[in-house]
């Protein structure tokens, strides 16, 4: 660059100073917003790992309306990769509590005593009690207060519900399918890494559609609100790491 077209190009940006800051900031916001972008998305996939795993969050659900048997589970453990399968009940109900609406609800089985023998899945009349052994590992959940169900008359619900369904810990909430309805008390406010929004709950096979929390508890009280069957709704997979 001559020192005249220098000369010309600093006359202009004094002659016309506004636009020239203008335009430089416009040129100072992109560069740092995309620099910001550029930071911030590792440290976001980070975290989400970092909460995957401390979790254990299965990374397949198997899901099946007419039943998964034994048989299923064993296919699913000969795939190379496969470190763990978990079998559990999970179904969709009308909530009502001490709040003034009644919310849909995605209702999750604890883990089931005597997973490694299936027993629940190979009884004429299975029993799905509570596996309270420190070796059920997927799909873990961080308690926001009280505690996780310990018998078939409790049920721990998404912290989002708490003051909307419910006031308080030890109310009742009343859960109705097609199929039945029971009554469980509330021992628990959790979180689940299986959603993060802190609005979306995703669909239901009920309702309008849509989901408004989630909750866990006993499968014999899952069990209660349909046909007992001696088989899972829901199996999950978590593979090894490289």
């Amino acid at each position: 660059m001559n020192a005249l077209t220098l000369k010309n190009l600093l006359r202009e940006i004094k002659r016309t100073f506004t636009k020239f800051l203008s335009i430089f900031a416009i040129c100072a916001l992109g560069v740092a917003f995309f620099a910001g972008i550029r930071a911030t998305s590792p440290d976001m996939k980070e975290a989400g790992d970092r909460l995957y795993n401390t979790y254990n969050l299965s990374d397949i659900s198997v899901i099946s309306t007419s039943g998964l048997t034994a048989d299923n589970i064993r296919d699913l453990e000969s795939i190379e990769g496969i470190q763990a399968v978990r079998a559990s009940l999970f179904v969709d109900a009308m909530a009502r509590g001490t709040g003034e609406k009644e919310k849909n609800l995605r209702l999750y089985s604890m883990p089931i005593k005597l997973k490694s023998e299936y027993a629940p899945l190979i009884d004429l009349i299975p029993d799905y009690g509570i596996d309270t052994s420190p070796e059920y590992d997927m799909n873990g959940v961080e308690i926001v207060s009280g505690r996780m169900p310990l018998n078939d008359t409790e049920i721990a619900l998404d912290n989002t519900l708490d003051g909307s369904l419910v006031k308080q810990l030890g109310d009742e909430i009343t859960l109705t399918t097609a199929g039945g309805t029971v009554t469980l008390r509330v021992v628990g406010f959790i979180r689940s890494p299986m959603y993060i929004s802190l609005f979306e709950r995703g669909t239901s096979s009920i309702g309008n559609g849509t989901s408004d929390g989630f909750a866990y508890a006993s499968g014999n009280a899952i069990s209660s609100l349909g046909t007992k069957l001696p088989v899972m709704s829901l199996l999950n997979t978590y593979y090894t790491r490289a």
